[in-house]
């Protein structure tokens, strides 16, 4: 993974500014964004738990775009996302922001055979309830600038029986679980494992890794529904 400078790292973070009401934090705290110890207050009950010391304003920012997106309230934004990855790419606050560890991740969902298609996966004819499995690999780009996965095959199963079929229309439907290995996709996932003590633990069941712009899926399984 090619490491990246500190000048491009402020040129990042610099870039996250959303509000003019931030614009003095974030340019203020360039050298250590959130501080020696990420989330600090958020951790002092742990076991271990760093020195304390107050999150600054855009630690406090990322903290509640995290809560947001795992609460499915609005899902990270593309510069947040970077931002992450790029403390990750430079080996800052590993403690706690880290890419998942290497293996295969899932993500469960129903989708109709149009979406399918425009996402270029060569669906076959298939009966209802019919399963298959299609190998890649396919390059998956999301509807949004990242997209929630998970490293529990059983969870992404439900995901993708449990959606609602509203608003896909009358064509085809298909349960849909993708395949990915972290080893296609450097520098694409986040592990959400250490900061649901954070960010919200009782979301810890759901073992997800937040995948951020074009994956490479390996394979895709379907089920036709209707």
């Amino acid at each position: 993974m090619m490491q990246i400078t500190a000048a491009q790292l402020r040129q990042i973070i610099r870039e996250t500014i959303e509000s003019d009401q931030l614009n003095n934090a974030f340019v203020s705290t360039t050298s250590d964004p959130l501080g020696k110890y990420a989330f600090s207050p958020q951790r002092q009950a742990l076991s271990n738990p760093p020195p304390f010391e107050p999150n600054t304003r855009i630690e406090t920012a990322l903290r509640m775009s995290l809560q947001n997106h795992v609460r499915g309230i609005r899902p990270l934004t593309r510069r947040q996302a970077q931002l992450i990855l790029s403390f990750i790419n430079a080996g800052m606050y590993s403690d706690v922001l880290k890419a998942p560890p290497a293996g295969t991740y899932y993500r469960g969902m129903m989708m109709s055979l149009d979406s399918l298609k425009s996402l270029g996966i060569p669906v076959p004819h298939m009966e209802e309830f019919e399963r298959q499995m299609l190998t890649g690999p396919f390059d998956v780009t999301p509807r949004g600038a990242v997209a929630s996965w998970t490293s529990n095959f059983n969870l992404a199963t439900d995901y993708a029986l449990g959606y609602s079929v509203s608003g896909l229309g009358d064509e085809h439907i298909y349960a849909t679980i993708f395949f990915a290995e972290i080893d296609d996709n450097p520098g694409k996932f986040i592990d959400l494992s250490d900061l649901y003590d954070i960010i919200g633990k009782s979301f810890s069941i759901e073992k997800e890794v937040i995948g951020v712009g074009t994956i490479r899926v390996k394979s895709v399984s379907l089920m036709r529904y209707y």
